[in-house]
């Protein structure tokens, strides 16, 4: 029997700084906080929870030091984020 092999075009996509403020709540960690540990400002962290910032990898490598996420996860995620912003 052949498996079947289903495609999956989702209509959305989810902005990276809404993923970065879920896992810094259920880490129970302040903007402040990452601020500090990444060695950004927290106006940084702000602009990237907003979207008006980019997530750079020099951005997504601290946020690897410090939250425990792999980089390349926040570089997918802003990667799709504004390849579905220009379609």
């Amino acid at each position: 029997m052949a498996n079947k092999v289903y495609e999956i075009n989702p209509d959305y996509v989810t902005k990276p700084g809404d993923i970065l403020s879920e896992t810094l709540d259920s880490l129970n960690m302040t903007r402040s906080n990452l601020a500090n540990k990444a060695g950004v400002t927290s106006q940084q962290v702000a602009h990237v929870i907003s979207g008006e910032q980019l997530v750079t990898l020099s951005f997504a490598n601290k946020l690897e030091i410090v939250l425990k996420v792999p980089a390349s996860f926040w570089m997918n995620l802003e990667t799709n984020y504004r390849k579905f912003l220009q379609d």
